[in-house]
């Protein structure tokens, strides 16, 4: 096989199939029901809860309900900062400032309770994204309870019953 071929070979994933589904679904039934109700303009809020599928991929029922229901708490607080800043009309400066910050608090999070993937990638998405959204927040409060409704819903669709 040539370099070329080999660069754009693709080898047969390991159960990867199993949870890309999984966190597919956790992503659309929130943004399908939204677009249902015609409230498009909660999609971003409704996403971050629903990444909260990401996290613990391989891992058993129990631990993973732990460590998503973890991966939750931190998006919501994510999200809830970014809300907090564009509601305030927070200056460029001073979030990056803080998502900086949320980026340190996030790794260390991850780092202590293990979470996988590792890293703050999306507690910074969170914090960023939310933040820039001008004035999107007109109560603060309600859009960190939006993202817990993404990740609850999520929670609900990826607990299975243990079998023995």
């Amino acid at each position: 096989m040539s370099h070329v071929q080999e660069f754009f070979r693709i080898p047969p994933g390991e159960r990867d199939h199993i949870p890309a589904f999984r966190i597919a679904l956790g992503v659309a039934i929130p943004l399908l029901v939204l677009l249902g109700i015609d409230r498009l303009d909660l999609a971003v809020y409704a996403a971050f809860g629903a990444f909260t599928g990401i996290y613990a991929r391989f891992e058993s029922p129990r631990s993973r309900t732990r460590r998503q229901s973890i991966a939750a708490l931190v998006l919501v607080i994510c999200v809830g900062v970014g809300a907090l800043l564009g509601a305030v009309g927070a200056s460029i400066w001073v979030l990056i400032v803080v998502t900086s910050l949320v980026s340190g608090a996030g790794v260390a999070v991850a780092l202590r309770f293990r979470l996988k993937p590792g890293g703050s990638i999306f507690f910074i998405f969170a914090t960023g994204a939310v933040g820039s959204i001008p004035d999107g927040a007109s109560v603060p409060g309600r859009h960190g309870d939006r993202g817990r409704l993404g990740a609850g819903e999520h929670r609900i669709g990826s607990v299975r019953p243990f079998r023995r």
